[in-house]
């Protein structure tokens, strides 16, 4: 048994134009699925009840009679194809009304991550087919188009992820926006219209993360600890270096080369790993000391500053293999800092992460303008920054509160 209606997707309302989209919706066994008539209409102009439009729109005799024809030639192609073979799927009916299969998103999305996969952004790709693939175990089916990820599915995916997997709200924001690139990969590329795009609704509400960073006291307990053991020196003036840095990343630390610093005026250039956006800045006393402890007689412009980044080089261009190289890096860097914080008895386990906080809560609380601040961390807006005002203000809040404590 099938069903065919007209539907203004007024969910899908184009936000510039005010139009929605109009559908021929197709019901078998309970499976529906919708085949776009290229029109788009004011919703003020549809009438509902008379699945029709309404006298007022210009034209409306000869789209009526346009919509009329569509409807029947739906009709019996649904009924030729039912009867040839009972058990058709809805997809299969669109795909011999409309004369081409629509789009795959699974298939879509497989061809662009090994695009991604041979551009040398070997953990973008990654971490992209993880979430690919978590959205595939969900959905059960590879045979998804991308007009059947709607907002009800993806309400249905929200509470999955977080009622299932147990995943935080930064987990379930970041896997809805590596679903949403790829839509807007489609849409750039114009396999999907705009208005197929779910993600013009659909927002994940993200709470603001709290950030961790090291206060005064705990950062003067930083500059008084004396590492003993060799590599967690390094690890130690790695981190102290970020904290000195701008809050340099730990993937733009370690691949530092003596090339990127310029001693005569004291100013650090790199092209950032996250951004591929050039970088530079000039460096506090601190940090060039901190460089120097490294510095060899035959020391190279092309050498690694820190001793732990030659072995990735060692790599070459096998993307898979610099994945790696750098993972085994990242695990025996943070097991360094984990002896560090637990030599200075810290609340939290110390990560890049802290040192980037850590440096943008002591740079405004030190009165650097957030404009300044924002420009050295890389972000692309302020708002970015603004989050770091909103700590460094808490701690000034509690700072007079103690001031006046009984």
């Amino acid at each position: 048994m099938s069903s065919i209606k007209l539907v203004l997707r007024c969910d899908k309302v184009n936000k510039n134009s005010g139009k929605a989209p109009l559908y021929l919706r197709v019901i078998k066994d309970r499976k529906t699925t919708f085949i776009s008539l290229g029109q788009q209409l004011d919703p003020k102009f549809w009438d509902e009840d008379k699945q029709k439009v309404k006298k007022s729109y210009p034209n409306s005799a000869r789209m009526n009679a346009f919509l009329a024809q569509k409807i029947s030639e739906t009709e019996q192609k649904v009924l030729e194809e039912s009867q040839k073979n009972q058990n058709i799927t809805t997809q299969n009916l669109k795909v011999s009304i409309v004369g081409k299969e629509p789009p795959k998103f699974f298939e879509f999305a497989h061809k662009r991550l090994e695009t991604i996969k041979t551009s040398r952004k070997f953990n973008t790709y990654l971490n992209y087919l993880n979430e690919i693939n978590k959205f595939e175990k969900f959905v059960q089916t590879q045979n998804l188009y991308f007009e059947d990820i709607t907002i009800t599915r993806l309400k249905d995916y929200e509470q999955y992820l977080i009622s299932t997997l147990d995943n935080s709200q930064t987990s379930v924001k970041y896997a809805f926006c590596i679903l949403g690139i790829f839509f807007n990969l489609a849409i750039n590329e114009e396999l999907i219209p705009l208005t197929l795009n779910p993600f013009q609704k659909y927002k994940i509400k993200r709470k603001q993360a709290v950030k961790d960073y090291l206060n005064e006291e705990q950062y003067k307990s930083l500059l008084e600890y004396q590492p003993t053991h060799p590599t967690t020196k390094a690890v130690y003036d790695m981190f102290l270096f970020s904290t000195y840095a701008g809050g340099l990343r730990f993937i733009d630390v370690i691949s530092l080369k003596r090339e990127n610093y310029n001693p005569v005026e004291s100013r650090l250039s790199k092209v950032i790993e996250k951004t591929s956006r050039s970088h530079q800045m000039r460096l506090p006393e601190q940090a060039e000391k901190i460089f120097e402890n490294y510095r060899k007689e035959d020391t190279k412009p092309t050498d690694y500053i820190f001793p732990f980044y030659n072995v990735v080089a060692k790599a070459g261009n096998d993307p898979k293999a610099i994945s790696f190289k750098q993972k085994t890096i990242s695990t025996k860097v943070n097991l360094h800092l984990g002896k560090i914080t637990k030599a200075l008895k810290l609340p939290y386990k110390l990560t890049f992460h802290i040192a980037r906080h850590t440096f943008a809560t002591r740079a405004l609380s030190k009165g650097m303008r957030i404009e300044y601040v924002s420009k050295i961390l890389g972000h692309s807006s302020i708002q970015q920054t603004q989050v770091y005002a909103k700590i460094v203000n808490a701690d000034l809040d509690d700072a007079m509160d103690n001031i006046f404590a009984v």
